[in-house]
């Protein structure tokens, strides 16, 4: 907007002056044509004289005439045309090329003009239109501020949802996790008694058995007295059996 704004205030600036050089040749073209003229012909009114000599004065003035030739007016143009002498008449064609070179000037200046006042207008067209993108981006920014809004204030009542949920779980979640601590106490005392003397009994490696030599039975001892008794024959058995008979 201040682009623009600067771009507005610089034309009217540039075209205020326009109008004004405008103006300044008018009324240069006013003097030397309803004033100058005039009075150099010849009016008869002293009345008349004396307003149009005040105007023309003025108008020099004001265009910064230089004063001996400003001075010098009001001597020249008040004689009648008869009693004009040559530096009066000198005065006069002075002025007169005063006011037609001053308006020439302001006419140059009016036509050298119109170039810069294309370029300042296409200067102030080029700011509208990019004020103009940067609206239709400010309203796309706005567009998303909302959508972004929406799905920010959506999130943050979901999470107060949540947020609530897992308060109401909170205490099922204590005790939860009492109950685990009480498994996992008993799991570690179950691992370090029971379960520690199966896995040794389970993992035990038993010992080879070793035979024991015979034992020899020492003379005169009653295994030894059995042992040199001589085993009954078969002749004997036989005997006996038959005195049995």
């Amino acid at each position: 907007r201040s682009a623009v704004e600067t771009a507005q205030a610089e034309l009217d600036s540039f075209m205020q002056a326009v109008v004004v050089a405008e103006k300044d040749k008018e009324r240069l073209q006013v003097a030397s044509s309803e004033c100058l003229k005039p009075l150099s012909d010849g009016v008869s009114d002293m009345d008349e004289v004396k307003r149009l000599i005040d105007s023309l004065t003025k108008v020099l003035t004001d265009f910064g005439v230089e004063q001996s030739m400003t001075l010098a007016v009001p001597n020249a143009l008040n004689k009648p045309i008869a009693e004009r002498g040559a530096f009066d008449t000198m005065v006069i064609s002075q002025v007169a090329q005063e006011l037609s070179s001053k308006a020439a000037g302001l006419q140059q200046t009016i036509n050298e003009a119109e170039p810069g006042k294309a370029a300042k207008q296409q200067a102030l067209q080029a700011a509208k239109d990019a004020l103009e993108k940067a609206k239709e981006g400010q309203l796309a920014a706005a567009e998303d501020f909302k959508r972004m809004r929406a799905a920010y204030e959506e999130s943050a009542a979901a999470f107060g949802d949540a947020t609530k949920v897992v308060r109401a779980i909170a205490p099922e979640r204590r005790k939860l996790a009492g109950q685990v601590a009480a498994c996992e106490k008993r799991l570690a005392a179950l691992r370090e008694g029971p379960m520690k003397a199966f896995l040794e009994l389970r993992d035990r490696v038993p010992e080879p058995e070793t035979e024991e030599p015979p034992a020899v039975a020492e003379a005169g001892s009653p295994a030894a007295a059995d042992e040199e008794k001589p085993s009954p024959v078969a002749g004997d058995d036989a005997g006996a059996m038959a005195v049995e008979a």
